[in-house]
């Protein structure tokens, strides 16, 4: 016979300890000693383990909107591992987690607008997932006026400035995000994002040392997509061919011609451009 539903507040503990860090806890309820009491250093793991530890989390958080059905917390934080599922580890959007996703963030946002931790992953699922920068950049924006001091807010808002085209603007909301935090999960987002953020502005050697940076922090295909197109372009050629190969380990059947299928929604056609000949110097196939 199954043991009684643990109360919410250890559903909060083993989803975060799932996908690592106290940043990640959802805001919405009051966290026992217990939860506080989660490992930080295990957001790195938590984006090197793919979809499988995401997927296991999500869970988690689908039984914490089970037990409480207004929280608001645990639909965001459901939505947002979807949204890394697809951005980090490389799972294929369908129409179903499509669909799933859409109602989650409806939820959240329906449930509290004013909850800088929530509207801030909404933001990011909006950007990732549904791809609709205008909605993402209301979010993010708001939640900054909630409260200016939120690293996850200005690691969100650098992506979707980047994503927007204005990299100058994601540079500068990435270095906020690792100043306010630069031992939390949003740090290593930030560092992910600000390599991005500097190889678009054709700042190559910027892009390159902060990628070897982010890639020291935790083992991704994004960070070693950006790392070796940022070699690349900057002239590191064994560099390049490194980072390649690392990459081509996480995603063996990527290639020049589908690279924008794992890519963000970069709204300048120049941007992906740049980056596929990041990819193509690096030695990505055609």
């Amino acid at each position: 016979m199954a043991g009684p539903t643990p109360p919410i507040w250890r559903l909060q503990c083993t989803a975060k300890e799932r996908i690592g860090g106290n940043s990640f806890c959802p805001s919405l309820r009051p966290c026992r000693p217990a939860v506080r009491s989660c490992p930080r250093d295990a957001q790195a793991k938590y984006y090197s383990r793919g979809s499988e530890r995401l997927s296991e989390a999500r869970q988690f958080y689908y039984r914490a909107i089970e037990m409480d059905p207004g929280f608001a917390g645990a639909y965001a934080m459901a939505a947002y591992c979807n949204a890394m599922m697809v951005g980090v580890a490389g799972a294929k959007l369908d129409e179903a987690l499509e669909a799933e996703t859409s109602g989650l963030v409806s939820r959240a946002v329906e449930l509290d607008r004013n909850d800088a931790i929530v509207l801030a992953r909404v933001a990011f699922v909006q950007a990732r997932l549904v791809r609709d920068l205008g909605i993402a950049a209301s979010y993010s924006e708001r939640a900054h006026s909630l409260n200016p001091n939120l690293p996850l807010a200005w690691a969100v808002s650098g992506w979707v400035k980047v994503w927007l085209g204005e990299a100058e603007t994601g540079i500068e909301h990435f270095s906020r995000a690792i100043r306010l935090s630069p031992l939390a999960a949003e740090a290593l987002l930030g560092l992910v994002g600000k390599a991005h953020a500097y190889f678009m502005a054709e700042r190559s050697e910027e892009a390159w040392s902060t990628a070897v940076a982010a890639t020291q922090e935790f083992q991704s295909a994004t960070a070693y997509r950006i790392a070796a197109a940022s070699a690349a372009v900057a002239g590191h050629r064994d560099e390049a061919a490194k980072y390649m190969a690392l990459f081509l380990r996480l995603d063996p059947d990527r290639c020049v011609s589908n690279l924008a299928d794992v890519l963000g929604p970069y709204q300048r056609s120049e941007d992906i451009e740049r980056y596929k000949r990041g990819m193509r110097l690096a030695g990505l196939p055609e």
